[in-house]
């Protein structure tokens, strides 16, 4: 496609979707070009042109974001997937594992990506390469802590689809811990089976707001997550892997511990330098850049997840769910 201008085709209305119009505005190879949305006051206070028809909303535009409510990303992927349109997909890819099925069926020739920001934290980055080089030897344990406040007025909001199990397709594990589970398996690899429990023990909705999760992976490591929307105020999210040769910690999406010698004064010394290193955050902006140069040519490791990484993160999701349903360990 060379390099010219990208027109991008945004469906969704809500808060997150004018984030990505931001994201999109910021970049000076593509322009937004039309929204897909019942919602025209969005479109017109973005000054770009709404489309009822989908078809015709296709016509306008070389790529699409889908923004909208999680049981509709499938059906907009796939009909902009074989109008030949590159696709970018908030997560989580689907509302279940069977939806997100449909997708594996159609051949992709274009760029098809699921939105996962935070893979370009810079400590997320820094972990991924430490482990990757064998720098803290074999992977022995992980585990995350998602700590978060939701309130009802959340839940209620937006017509409610978020405490519908039936549009969201969960609570907490697939709407919240779907980045740091995808964080968990870009990082340490596939899952091979998994446990759970979750729980609704402080909102009136139909999706879980607590959960405790085991990860076994392939490589034999375990993971542990742990996940809730009830705390009073959100704590840092906490992310912890441990090796044979070493270890790091990830608070608040920066890096304060890291350990990889066994000469204490120099781990010591490794440590607060990297505690005090500025850490920056994975953003929209930076996740469509790459996008965008992918659709050029131009990004051959590109680090936002594929649609097989959107895919393998569903089905530990599912398993999850399973999991907790059938109380028993779940083979994915």
């Amino acid at each position: 496609m060379g390099d010219k201008m990208i027109r991008i085709g945004l469906i969704g209305a809500g808060s997150i979707a004018m984030k990505h119009a931001e994201a999109v505005r910021k970049n000076r190879k593509a322009t937004l070009s039309a929204v897909y949305s019942t919602n025209k006051l969005f479109a017109k206070n973005l000054n770009v042109k709404t489309y009822t028809s989908f078809s015709d909303f296709l016509d306008a535009v070389d790529a699409v974001i889908i923004a909208n409510r999680n049981n509709e990303h499938v059906d907009y992927a796939l009909k902009s997937i074989l109008a030949g349109k590159h696709v970018l997909i908030e997560k989580p890819l689907a509302a279940s594992l069977e939806d997100a099925e449909r997708l594996l069926k159609i051949k992709k020739n274009v760029v098809v990506r699921v939105v996962s920001q935070h893979r370009l934290d810079d400590s997320i980055l820094k972990a991924k390469k430490l482990v990757t080089e064998g720098k803290i030897g074999k992977p022995i344990m992980a585990s995350v802590s998602l700590k978060w406040h939701r309130d009802q007025a959340y839940y209620d909001s937006s017509g409610g689809w978020r405490k519908s199990k039936k549009i969201a397709g969960g609570g907490v594990l697939i709407q919240q811990a779907v980045h740091f589970i995808d964080i968990l398996q870009w990082i340490l690899g596939d899952v091979d089976s998994v446990q759970s429990k979750i729980a609704t023990l402080n909102h009136t909705i139909n999706v879980e707001d607590t959960a405790l999760a085991i990860l076994n992976f392939k490589n034999g490591a375990l993971g542990v997550v742990e996940a809730t929307t009830n705390a009073i105020k959100p704590l840092p999210d906490k992310i912890e892997i441990h090796g044979t040769k070493g270890s790091l910690i990830i608070s608040g999406r920066k890096i304060i511990k890291y350990n990889f010698s066994q000469n204490p004064l120099k781990c010591l010394i490794s440590s607060k330098l990297m505690s005090l290193r500025r850490s920056r955050y994975g953003t929209l902006e930076k996740q469509f850049k790459l996008f965008i140069n992918e659709i050029h040519g131009k990004e051959k490791n590109n680090p936002i997840s594929s649609f097989y990484e959107g895919f393998n993160v569903m089905k530990t999701i599912d398993a999850l769910y399973r999991s907790a349903k059938e109380d028993k360990e779940i083979k994915l």
